[in-house]
């Protein structure tokens, strides 16, 4: 059987370290994706992208059953983003070393042709079809808030000084902020990746790339292969899915 999806992160050509984490499994009849980018000081964004990855992963593997109604995976969808949210943010408050840590998540479930997806912050998913590439997720972001009440273009917004700052994450408040949206997939192919990726190749590019090589290992290796080669200024993470 043909491998649907391919995933890998990258340190990038600026960062010390790789705060990044991806995880790519199958829980019963559903395929689930993450990715997350970890902040806040010297060791804490990678100590909390990994727990959420991993913290995630056990909920999702553990509530998923082939039985499970579309409501039913909302809520094990939910309830993973809950119990992520809760670990980081009891330890970050528990360890002086990694007070303040946060990440980003966009988790993306595949069951048959219906697509479940949720995020926090400003790593994206993506959907690319044979009319393009368009953004299901909106940045939780200080510049995204600023092109919505119209202060800015979304043009302005790409190399705003400010795009760094997000106002929605893992583990930042005591409750996740998070909403579960669900649609059909329609052979769409799909992109999970953090601003790494997306700070440096624009939506034609993104395109170009993955129709030309497709789901394929070649393609993640092509996408941040091209995030470094314009400057790689973060870490890199891409996640691709497709039939």
């Amino acid at each position: 059987m043909k491998k649907m999806y391919y995933g890998k992160t990258d340190k990038g050509r600026v960062r010390k370290e790789n705060q990044d984490n991806f995880g790519c499994f199958e829980a019963a009849d559903c395929t689930c994706l993450i990715v997350c980018d970890g902040m806040g000081g010297a060791k804490g964004g990678s100590v909390a992208s990994d727990i959420c990855v991993k913290k995630v992963s056990a909920v999702l593997k553990e509530k998923i059953n082939a039985d499970m109604t579309e409501q039913d995976i909302i809520r094990a969808m939910n309830a993973a983003v809950e119990s992520a949210n809760d670990d980081v943010f009891v330890l970050s408050h528990n360890d002086e070393t990694l007070h303040g840590m946060g990440t980003t998540l966009v988790l993306a479930v595949i069951r048959g042709n219906r697509l479940f997806y949720t995020h926090l912050g400003d790593s994206r998913l993506y959907a690319v079809d044979e009319s393009g590439i368009k953004r299901l997720t909106k940045d939780h972001s200080y510049v995204q808030e600023m092109v919505d009440i119209g202060k800015i273009t979304a043009k302005e917004a790409e190399n705003h000084p400010n795009k760094n700052i997000i106002t929605n994450a893992i583990g930042i408040m005591i409750n996740a902020e998070n909403e579960v949206i669900a649609e059909n997939l329609n052979g769409k192919r799909l992109l999970l990746c953090s601003d790494g990726l997306s700070n440096m190749l624009d939506d034609g590019k993104l395109l170009e790339i993955i129709y030309k090589y497709g789901i394929t290992e070649k393609c993640v290796d092509v996408l941040i292969e091209k995030a470094n080669k314009k400057g790689g200024n973060d870490n890199i993470t891409a996640v691709i899915y497709g039939g």
